[in-house]
């Protein structure tokens, strides 16, 4: 799987400052969601399972949504994500308040937790199957008024583990225990090389790999996760789940 994320400094109209997250799982109460092998029901909309795409969710029909009818307030929006296997199931809704729900439930359509991004928009998640890790790309608006990409990790709990900020791209294997992201950096004419970082959740160990080239860098992941192949400017580069370069070679 290959996922493309650029940086971007364009401002974001009445975006909040990004907070923090706050972790909701002891009020879930045992919500339930009707889900079977072939689709799954979220406020009395059915969406087949194979319609969910990968990491950038299904948007629901404001108007066919059942909490907004005879409803004078502002709509509810909600967007569906699945992990590859469809396991794991997370609801993002926004509220009008500008925070944003994120709910997890398991294949029986179970609410395992339950956890608030505070003014930040949940742009991409990335379930692992077996619910130990949850990563969300949350786009928000700086200080200064640029757009800042906030690489979110949560755990099986829905307690957050990790947070790096400024992100420009983000690569991923079907686990999604180990994460490989690149940091938004200087962009200016004199840089010379780019930085590969990567993150296994599971053995709590990180490295980074320098890329000599200032061309972005594009990268596909091993479903494991222990490998990649990039590609920056005519060269592609193979890495180890050690974060060292294999080997290099040309491309045109």
């Amino acid at each position: 799987p290959l996922l493309v994320l650029q940086c971007s400094s364009q401002k974001l109209a009445d975006s909040p400052s990004f907070n923090a997250t706050q972790n909701l799982s002891e009020n879930i109460g045992g919500k339930q969601l009707q889900i079977n092998s072939n689709a799954v029901t979220v406020s009395g909309v059915s969406i087949p399972l194979d319609k969910i795409p990968l990491h950038s969710g299904y948007t629901l029909p404001i108007a066919s949504l059942k909490e907004n009818e005879n409803s004078d307030s502002l709509p509810v929006q909600k967007w569906v994500y699945a992990s590859e296997n469809k396991k794991k199931i997370v609801i993002v809704t926004d509220r009008n308040t500008e925070d944003y729900t994120l709910e997890l439930f398991d294949s029986e359509g179970k609410s395992k937790w339950k956890t608030i991004t505070r003014g930040c928009y949940p742009s991409f998640l990335y379930l692992s199957d077996d619910g130990r890790f949850t990563h969300v790309l949350c786009r928000a608006e700086s200080d200064n008024g640029d757009i800042s990409n906030k690489l979110l990790t949560y755990d099986q709990n829905g307690v957050e583990i990790s947070r790096v900020d400024s992100v420009a791209y983000v690569y991923t294997g079907n686990s999604n225990q180990i994460l490989y992201y690149i940091q938004c950096k200087s962009f200016a004419p004199f840089k010379t090389k780019n930085t590969l970082y990567a993150v296994d959740f599971s053995k709590n160990r990180r490295w980074a790999v320098d890329i000599n080239s200032a061309e972005n860098i594009y990268c596909s992941v091993s479903k494991s996760g222990n490998s990649a192949i990039c590609k920056s400017g005519n060269k592609v580069y193979s890495i180890n789940e050690k974060g060292e370069i294999i080997w290099v070679k040309p491309f045109s």
